[in-house]
């Protein structure tokens, strides 16, 4: 896994610590499952139990049909995600998982099989406040998407 490559689980695990403390991001419910962040050959994988996300971890590409889904972008449409989040300061201004996976000509939303779709839409909103998170708890705290 290249560190200076989002997804890293530097980021995550930051993110991790400020989502596990807020409030907002407990009040959306359980999330229970297995998801990743992949990047080339570059995947993250993080666990959620009940209102916390209590494992950060590299995964390898060829265990990816172990997660229930993953999120899938090249580099250069990370930073732009990214980036778009950073400039609304918030996923729901039009930049959801949902309407880039749409807009996006082969999608980026992966999953083995129908539950994990369907997971991936039941928790969208938890999914959502948790990148939120991120970028607010990695620009405070100088963890920027390439790890550096």
């Amino acid at each position: 896994m290249n560190a200076d490559i989002f997804p890293n689980v530097e980021w995550f695990q930051q993110a991790s610590v400020v989502a596990n403390e807020s409030d907002a991001f407990r009040s959306l419910g359980t999330i229970d499952c297995r998801m990743g962040f992949r990047s080339g050959d570059n995947v993250v994988a993080l666990t959620f139990e009940s209102f916390s996300c209590t494992e950060v971890s590299v995964w390898e590409v060829d265990r990816l049909r172990d997660l229930d889904f993953w999120i899938e972008m090249g580099p250069d449409r990370w930073k732009e995600f990214l980036a778009e989040m950073r400039e609304n300061t918030e996923v729901m201004h039009g930049h959801t998982l949902n309407s880039v996976d749409l807009s996006s000509e082969a999608g980026i939303i992966r999953y083995q099989d129908e539950v994990g779709r369907m997971k991936f839409f039941q928790y969208i909103n938890s999914i959502e406040k948790f990148l939120e998170l991120s970028l607010l708890s990695n620009s405070k705290n100088k963890v920027n998407p390439s790890g550096k």
